[in-house]
């Protein structure tokens, strides 16, 4: 049984560069006399760029060609297949990304039975293999290929599925008065895991409904409300734009119990959310133009409020820092990293480097209330 092949810049190392340069993602420069290990977020922003920087910009320069045979492969698929378009949803580097993309060019050319079920579809690689909500076909490349033709070939059958999904979701909202069903638009999720959670979800509040009644207190319509039905594992929670978010394990009374207890709260942050959005967007525009960056993306463990400060703060030093930061590809995460790609990864709530005479530098620190359920 084949297995996806690995090009050979992942095997090698990359560019005919040195295997250490491009295996070992923390090999950044130690920071002599500064007290700090090279990773350490607590250290100053400015002093960690200088020492960083330059293996940085190599490494970017040395995956350039590589990068560019990747988007030269896309566009060729796209275009000979009449693919939507091709798309990445996981944490793969260059080197990796080139050996999935020529795996499934050789698939669509060595079966093409399937050319027709991928024509006009969005290719995802993510972390899992399906068909997603919006009806793209998601393949892993950990897997053999015989499962991603597998994937392909029942496309079709999961279209159908797909095709009732609407009803699926209504049913949850007439359950809890007409509330909003919505998918979280950043998370992959497959067409019969996410009809299962709804389909428990359903029958936990049609199990309460038969001992009690809603809460007085809750409005005849709850269509200004919205819920996010997650897998068993998430949290039970309130999302910072105000969404319910919901574990598709949870029993229907904690479900009443959570949403009688949240109602205002999300009415708050659904209207704070909207502002957030648009100042985040702004921000990210104006650090990109002012920094000179090619690209600054925000990690998913980031929120929207701690990207907004992380943005404000480097604007602060943008004087400071663009004749290090130009050219460059910057993450907003949680930690100092220089990976092997040349993509830099920065913690949001970076400490920026004193000026003589400057203060202690402030900090818009996300400060989002975290609904609690408390039982008694």
């Amino acid at each position: 049984m084949d297995s996806v092949p690995v090009s050979d810049v992942e095997a090698k190392g990359g560019g005919g560069s040195s295997e250490e340069e491009y295996t070992d993602e923390f090999h950044v420069q130690p920071q002599e006399g500064t007290g700090f290990s090279p990773t350490d977020k607590a250290q100053p922003f400015l002093t960690w760029l200088k020492a960083n920087v330059g293996v940085a910009r190599k490494r970017l320069t040395a995956c350039e060609p590589v990068r560019l045979e990747i988007e030269r492969l896309q566009g060729s698929i796209c275009y000979e297949y009449q693919l939507e378009d091709i798309l990445w949803d996981c944490g793969w580097e260059t080197a990796h990304r080139r050996g999935t993309v020529q795996a499934f060019k050789a698939l669509v050319e060595g079966y093409p039975e399937v050319q027709p079920i991928v024509k006009g579809r969005t290719i995802v690689f993510g972390k899992d293999s399906g068909v997603a909500l919006a009806g793209q076909i998601v393949l892993y490349s950990g897997e053999v290929r015989n499962n991603w033709l597998n994937v392909v070939k029942t496309a079709p059958k999961a279209d159908k599925l797909l095709a009732i999904m609407p009803l699926n979701e209504k049913a949850l909202s007439m359950a809890l008065r007409g509330i909003r069903v919505q998918s979280n638009p950043s998370n992959i999720v497959m067409i019969e895991d996410y009809r299962t959670r709804l389909r428990k979800l359903v029958t936990s509040l049609a199990d309460f409904r038969t001992r009690k009644n809603f809460p007085s207190s809750w409005p005849e319509d709850m269509s200004n409300y919205q819920m996010s039905v997650e897998g068993d594992s998430s949290a039970l929670m309130l999302s910072p734009d105000g969404v319910f978010v919901l574990p598709s394990s949870t029993p229907g009374f904690l479900i009443v119990e959570f949403l009688t207890g949240g109602l205002e709260e999300a009415s708050r942050r659904m209207n704070a959310a909207r502002s957030v959005k648009s100042e985040e967007a702004n921000l990210i525009f104006r650090c990109i133009n002012e920094l000179g960056l090619i690209q600054l993306d925000r990690d998913d463990m980031i929120s929207p409020q701690q990207m907004i400060s992380c943005c404000s703060s480097l604007l602060k030093a943008a004087s400071r820092i663009r004749y290090l930061t130009h050219g460059n590809h910057l993450v907003v995460a949680r930690y100092y990293m220089v990976r092997s790609d040349g993509v830099i990864c920065i913690p949001w709530d970076l400490v920026l480097d004193l000026l003589p005479g400057e203060g202690e530098p402030t900090r818009q620190e996300e400060h989002q209330p975290v609904l609690h359920l408390t039982m008694y």
